[in-house]
C-alpha cells in the first residue's frame, strides 16, 4: 500500500476510518485496554490539528494524563518543539500529515524518528480537510 510507504509504516499498521475523531477514539480506547492510561503518561499534539483531536484527548486528564499542545510558529510546527515535547512518558504523538489550519506539511520521517526513538506511537491522519 502506498500510504504505508508515505508514513514509514507496515500495511498492517494502517487503519481506514470515516472520521479522524473515530480513529483517535478507537486508538485511545485500544491503548487503554492493553496498557491502561495512568498518571504521568502524556500525549503530544499541535494547534494545527483537527479540532476534535484536542477534545478527544481531554477526557484522559481525569486519569492524570498530561496533554501537551505544541504551538505553531507562523503556521509551522518546528522539529525542535516536537523534540522538546516528546519524552519517555509520551504514549502518542497525534498529527495530520498536512495541517488543516495553515497547510503546513510535516516531514513524517523526522516525526517518526523522534517518536520511535522513545518507543511511543504516532497517529498520522492523511485526511482531506
Amino acid at each position: 500500500m502506498e500510504v504505508a510507504k508515505l508514513i514509514y509504516a507496515k500495511t498492517s499498521e494502517i487503519c481506514w476510518v470515516a472520521w479522524v475523531v473515530q480513529g483517535i477514539n478507537a486508538i485511545k480506547d485500544i491503548i487503554d485496554y492493553n496498557d491502561p492510561w495512568k498518571k504521568g503518561d502524556n500525549i503530544v499534539y499541535t494547534d494545527q490539528e483537527h479540532l476534535s483531536s484536542g477534545h478527544t484527548w481531554l477526557v484522559l486528564r481525569k486519569k492524570g494524563v498530561e496533554i501537551k499542545k505544541i504551538k505553531n510558529i507562523n503556521g509551522k510546527i518546528m522539529v525542535f518543539d516536537m523534540e522538546k515535547a516528546v519524552d519517555e512518558n509520551t504514549k502518542i504523538v497525534c498529527i495530520n500529515s498536512t495541517s488543516v489550519g495553515s497547510g503546513f506539511t510535516y516531514d513524517i520521517k523526522k516525526v517518526c524518528k523522534i517518536t520511535r526513538a522513545l518507543g511511543c506511537l504516532e497517529i498520522i491522519s492523511l485526511s482531506e480537510s
